[in-house]
């Protein structure tokens, strides 16, 4: 899960994905997806535990006959996530449910370029206790709504391919204990200079915020 965040310590991370798809008619295509992740970091001071369980329903129709060169698509997410950060003295547990619903389009501006947009809601329910020695001293439920935004637009060119997107939605938080309310700006240029030599070049600004209640609140 990428936050932009530098990580301290050692990290030991697992994750798998199942996937399949369903032609609904000759237009509309359905999709499943089910995501799972562990991940261990130890780091000098604290060590952080995480992990999560990621199911989707998508689905895309084809909307050419009134849209020329469009799809429409529509998307369901449910992330089941835990987060446990073992301090020398405080133990930290994180656990939170999101529901994000969002739909939007993909459309081929020309042969070489792209647009898609997609904005929707999210819905979390996180829980948050705080243990000294064992004992719990802090014990909080919450419940948030927020946006997602998912938007781009990318050029596929012989030579050059060139991108830049936007986001912002609800996340599993690598390096933040818990999850965390992540907005994004990334531009994206790869450039074939001759038949052996490649030209990369990737920009990125992560913003991670979230607003807790047995410990600081994340804003970085």
């Amino acid at each position: 899960t990428s936050t932009g965040l530098i990580l301290a310590g050692d990290r030991k991370k697992a994750d798998g994905s199942l996937s399949a798809s369903y032609m609904v008619s000759e237009i509309t295509q359905a999709s499943l997806s089910l995501d799972v992740m562990d991940e261990e970091i130890d780091d000098p001071t604290t060590d952080e535990d995480n992990a999560s369980i990621q199911a989707g329903i998508s689905l895309s129709r084809n909307l050419s006959e009134t849209f020329a060169n469009t799809v429409g698509l529509l998307n369901f997410r449910y992330m089941h996530y835990t987060s446990e950060d073992v301090g020398t003295i405080t133990t930290r547990d994180y656990t939170s449910d999101v529901y994000q619903l969002y739909g939007g389009f993909s459309r081929n501006i020309t042969e070489l370029t792209s647009v898609y947009l997609q904005v929707g809601a999210s819905y979390t329910d996180t829980s948050e206790e705080a243990r000294v020695s064992g004992v719990t001293r802090s014990d909080t439920e919450d419940d948030s709504w927020g946006g997602v935004l998912v938007s781009g637009i990318s050029y596929d060119g012989l030579y050059h391919d060139i991108s830049l997107s936007a986001s912002h939605d609800v996340r599993g938080g690598t390096g933040t204990n818990g999850a965390t309310e992540r907005s994004s700006v990334a531009f994206n240029i790869d450039s074939k200079l001759s038949d052996s030599f490649f030209l990369t070049f990737d920009s990125s600004v992560y913003l991670n915020r979230n607003e807790r209640t047995t410990s600081s609140d994340l804003d970085e």
